[in-house]
């Protein structure tokens, strides 16, 4: 076993499997605006197996769910500059420790800390810092799973505890 689980299971597909993250994958390709999109991303999505079937396992092995989502988020991904996004650029920012990955669960899996007791609501840092953080991980780790720890004593902005569910959100 590689100890990626995605890994594992791209060694288990099958070929009907294979058949369809390629039909996703052409959908993709074909529907999607190019000038829209970081020409790494549809690389990474022509490529690798693994994030075509992070989404499709996701959306419940819904087909034209899929395609859509990952449209979209690759679309969202070019939005917010996700490759412009250095750690270097928070070092100034007092949000810089409200948001970190440190340390490693009973399972081995990386885990994420944020601090919302210590959140300036004015600032939009921590979005770009949990946006950074969840990237990556994406890179680094091909998503491998991540545990996530809220610290939510003293949190006076709900705004920011629903942005961050929002985006942690598994459907």
């Amino acid at each position: 076993m590689t100890g990626n689980g995605l890994n594992d299971r791209l060694l288990l597909l099958t070929t009907e499997r294979k058949n369809i993250l390629n039909e996703i994958i052409l959908d993709v390709n074909k529907s999607i605006n190019r000038a829209k999109v970081y020409e790494k991303d549809l690389d990474r999505l022509n490529n690798d197996y693994w994030w075509a079937l992070a989404f499709f396992l996701a959306h419940k092995e819904d087909i034209h769910v899929t395609s859509a989502v990952i449209q979209e988020c690759l679309r969202w991904r070019k939005c917010t500059n996700v490759y412009d996004l250095r750690l270097i650029e928070f070092v100034s920012s007092p949000e810089k420790l409200n948001i970190y990955i440190r340390g490693k669960d009973v399972y081995g899996n990386r885990i994420l800390w944020i601090k919302l007791n210590e959140h300036d609501p004015s600032q939009r840092t921590i979005d770009q810092l949990l946006i950074f953080w969840l990237e990556h991980n994406l890179k680094t780790f091909e998503m491998s799973p991540l545990t996530v720890v809220i610290d939510l004593s003293g949190a006076k902005n709900i705004a920011s505890l629903c942005f961050l569910l929002k985006i942690l959100v598994i459907n």
